[in-house]
């Protein structure tokens, strides 16, 4: 889905110096409630995936911490086990430092045809958790932190059992399922889509390129397609509509924060834009998680036929297309305009 481009006015003043306008008011005035096109779509939605998944057979009995914790054949569950207490260890050092940043204001990206009314937030602390990416990161955390607590339990002789320890797998089982689905989403959104629009809103996109937000961004999808390569755990293809209802969650709640705030972060999912355009955009970014789900699928069908090897350089050729790091420097717009401080995922 793409994202239109920003609208912040500006003119020149007889000194040479841009001022900024203020966007036109749209036809209706402003509001912050989406319309009822929208939330019509997105209940169809729920409703059709909240079936699926009361219909279909989850296997979430199936689920046990052994399987959790038991690593591909190419490697010991030792090795995995570090493998996994680094990656809680990174994302949790890159949460703290996103939360302990100085605050920054932001302006993010504007629909032109929104009709929300032009706003500013200040970025600190517990506010950053009101992005889809950091509440996917966390999500992450939580698998990754599970997984490796579990793992050590075990060293100790003291792994959970009984119906406890089928919880324990099932929830790490739908984080992994889900975490990898959304890991391609984040990573290819913020480079095919919102790097290039701040470029195009005339900014230079530093808020992507700092420590916190390049971890957020790069090594989401890194973390996870080594675990999809290196652990035992399969996707079930019954398990896909709990990662669309993941990414529905993140709508509904940008809702409540639009109405709270005044701030839709994703221009894309404004809701207060034209249904005809908004129903388009919401319905491929349904697909594209499902198509994210079974691409995960395949790679791990392909498990039983190809070696390690290939399928790994598979897995990191395709993230590394999804990656922006500072490696290829921080992109410059062609011509400064002015007027957005960008956003901060």
């Amino acid at each position: 889905a793409s994202a239109s481009a920003p609208t912040q006015h500006h003119t020149t003043r007889r000194d040479g110096r841009r001022r900024r306008m203020s966007p036109a008011i749209p036809d209706g005035g402003f509001t912050r409630s989406p319309t009822p096109m929208i939330v019509g779509f997105t209940t169809a939605m729920i409703a059709v995936c909240v079936g699926l998944v009361v219909q279909g057979e989850l296997n979430l009995a199936d689920a046990s911490v052994e399987r959790v914790l038991r690593s591909s054949a190419e490697l010991s569950p030792q090795v995995l086990l570090a493998l996994r207490c680094v990656f809680a260890f990174v994302i949790l050092h890159a949460l703290i430092a996103r939360m302990r940043a100085p605050p920054t204001d932001v302006t993010p990206l504007r629909n032109p045809l929104s009709r929300t009314p032009p706003a500013t937030i200040t970025m600190r602390g517990w506010v950053i958790f009101s992005t889809f990416t950091v509440q996917s990161w966390t999500l992450q955390l939580v698998y990754f932190m599970g997984t490796s607590l579990l793992g050590a339990s075990r060293m100790f002789g003291a792994v959970p059992t009984g119906s406890a320890a089928t919880v324990i797998a099932a929830v790490l089982w739908i984080a992994f399922e889900i975490s990898f689905t959304v890991s391609i989403l984040v990573s290819g959104v913020t480079t095919y889509v919102l790097i290039p629009k701040t470029l195009r809103s005339g900014q230079v996109p530093t808020n992507f390129f700092g420590w916190p937000q390049q971890a957020m961004h790069n090594l989401n999808v890194v973390f996870m397609g080594t675990e999809l390569l290196l652990n035992d755990l399969p996707l079930n293809p019954k398990h896909m509509p709990l990662a669309v209802l993941w990414g529905i969650n993140y709508v509904l709640f940008s809702w409540v924060w639009l109405r709270k705030t005044g701030i839709a972060y994703y221009p894309f999912l404004d809701p207060t834009i034209p249904p005809v355009v908004s129903i388009k955009v919401h319905f491929v970014l349904v697909s594209v998680l499902s198509l994210n789900f079974g691409l995960g699928l395949a790679v791990a069908t392909a498990a039983a036929s190809l070696p390690l090897a290939a399928r790994a350089c598979f897995v990191y050729s395709g993230a590394s297309t999804l990656m922006w790091t500072r490696l290829r420097g921080v992109p410059q717009p062609i011509a400064v305009e002015g007027g957005l401080s960008g956003f901060q995922g």
